[in-house]
């Protein structure tokens, strides 16, 4: 019987199961480590996806506070409401009419009897 188990072993149908065996184990080791690579993954951008709407949270809840306080509704009202303290006077100042882009007219007139070629010239040389 001891002959008959080596002989077993020894086959070549034995050796082949074992390889079909092997290489099954191995195929399902594969895509177990890369589910695992994925799940690992998929945590890590959840938990930075978390730390940022943690950090818009706080954001906000400083927001919030900022505009439950004095200070923003004294700038609101002072700003879009145009209200002062008691004591102090708010003086309207009014823009005068702007009357051209800067360059006078006479220069203007002047510079458009030029030719083109003394606008160059005067352009590079002055």
């Amino acid at each position: 019987m001891g002959k008959t188990w080596k002989q077993f072993f020894a086959s070549r149908w034995v050796a082949g199961f074992s390889l079909i065996i092997v290489g099954v184990l191995l195929i399902a080791y594969i895509r177990a480590y890369t589910q695992n690579y994925q799940i690992e993954q998929e945590i890590k951008r959840l938990q930075h996806e978390a730390a940022q709407w943690e950090a818009k949270k706080i954001e906000t809840i400083e927001l919030l506070d900022y505009v439950k306080s004095p200070a923003y509704v004294e700038e609101k009202a002072r700003t879009e409401l145009n209200m002062v303290k008691d004591g102090e006077q708010m003086a309207i100042v009014k823009l005068g009419k702007k009357t051209g882009d800067g360059q006078s007219e006479i220069e203007v007139l002047k510079s458009s009897k030029l030719t083109n070629l003394r606008k160059w010239w005067i352009y590079f040389f002055h």
